[in-house]
């Protein structure tokens, strides 16, 4: 066998041992989005961690499974499947894990173009939800999710919106 088959042959090997994972992530993250679409939030959560462990360099899961544990306390309050007690530490469970999805991100991502996507949702997933009316999560929380965006990236297309929500915020509307 000749010195260039043997580096092809390699390439190829190497190739393949690269592409299972990566097809793994992919197929987690396509049948989570398949499973959100119909709000089975809890089996959207189990896709898309599954997609993260299969290929961490893989940004949407991430997006997409903080939007999951988010929708999931909405959800619960929407169709009030807890007593106050119990959706309150649901809120704050599901809530808190979306923030802790979203900076990792920031952090395993650091020159990726839509970071900037990623500051944003940092601060919708403690603002308005529309399916109770408007309910603001914690406004605090809120502000200084769209203030940081501001901050860090003054060029976004959200800078606008982000203004106009730390003002209606600050005045207490909804």
């Amino acid at each position: 066998m000749t010195k260039n088959r043997k580096i092809i042959i390699c390439l190829i090997l190497v190739l393949g041992l690269i592409s299972i994972p990566v097809g793994r992530g992919i197929y987690h993250f396509q049948k989570g989005c398949k499973v959100l679409a119909n709000t089975f939030h809890g089996e959207a959560v189990i896709e898309f961690e599954r997609a993260i462990k299969a290929n961490p360099y893989f940004l949407k899961p991430y997006l997409y499974l903080a939007v999951a544990y988010a929708e999931w306390g909405s959800a619960s309050l929407h169709y009030k499947e807890y007593d106050e007690e119990g959706f309150a530490k649901l809120k704050n469970e599901t809530r808190g894990k979306a923030e802790e999805i979203l900076k990792t991100a920031l952090k395993r991502f650091p020159y990726h173009p839509y970071r900037d996507d990623i500051q944003y949702l940092l601060g919708q997933i403690y603002d308005k939800d529309s399916m109770n009316g408007g309910y603001v999560w914690d406004r605090k929380k809120a502000i200084e999710g769209y203030k940081e965006l501001i901050k860090k990236y003054p060029k976004s297309k959200y800078v606008k919106e982000a203004e106009e929500r730390i003002n209606a915020l600050a005045m207490g509307v909804k």
